[in-house]
């Protein structure tokens, strides 16, 4: 019980990084592709919709899928989409990467609620 916890911990910590790491590298990127900096509004904003509109169907994935199904593949896509930013050639690929990326906030929802039905045994 225990392990499982400190995995599925392990696993939310991670896929929360993407996320902090944006503002921490922005300035960097925006140098780089030579793109405004407020360009980044743009970037969350993609971010913002595709997230909302993930988890409007997030229920419909997971009852016909299957949770770990639908972890599977988000944790793939997030992977894929983290690969494809660290070697986007420029911002438009940078922006689509994300977008395949935005499963990642359906596992870290799965992850909540999974560990809300875990109670430790007293």
């Amino acid at each position: 019980m225990v392990t499982i916890l400190a995995i599925i911990y392990v696993v939310f910590i991670s896929l929360g990084l993407p996320d902090s790491l944006f503002g921490v590298a922005w300035p960097v990127v925006h140098k780089e592709f030579m793109v405004a900096e407020s360009f980044a509004s743009l970037y969350s904003i993609i971010t913002g919709v595709c997230t909302g509109g993930i988890s409007l169907i997030a229920g419909k994935l997971i009852r016909k899928f299957g949770t770990p199904n639908v972890t599977f593949v988000s944790v793939l896509l997030t992977a894929t989409g983290l690969l494809g930013i660290s070697f986007a050639p420029n911002i438009v690929v940078m922006m689509l990467c994300t977008i395949v990326m935005v499963p990642e906030q359906l596992t870290r929802r799965l992850t909540i609620t999974f560990l809300s039905i875990m109670k430790p045994a007293i």
